[in-house]
């Protein structure tokens, strides 16, 4: 699947690292739930790697992931998904107030 970035996206994510996303307190369990879905699933979809280079960036991105121990990836894991439910329960009462405003 190819979705397309635009260039001034993509050239300011060059001063982003991730080490800067894994060491902020409010982004750290978002980024390593995302990146272990996007690593663990991108295969469950039969999307074949285009490159060396992709399979090199995911064989680097699985290690680091392993090296982060159990329960931080567990901690992690847990926290997005109680802040995805907890999203979906405040837009669907949103939802209820708007349309019921009584």
């Amino acid at each position: 699947m190819s979705i397309p970035i635009p260039e001034k996206v993509l050239n300011a994510s060059e001063k982003i690292l991730l080490r800067d996303l894994l060491e902020s307190p409010s982004l750290r369990p978002w980024i390593i739930s995302g990146v272990s879905n996007a690593v663990n699933c991108s295969y469950e979809n039969g999307e074949a790697l285009l490159s060396e280079d992709e399979e090199l960036l995911h064989f680097r991105l699985r290690q680091m992931l392993r090296s982060i121990d159990y329960k931080t990836r567990k901690e992690s894991f847990d926290y997005t998904k109680q802040m995805i439910h907890k999203r979906r329960i405040d837009r669907a009462n949103y939802l209820q107030r708007k349309a019921n405003p009584c």
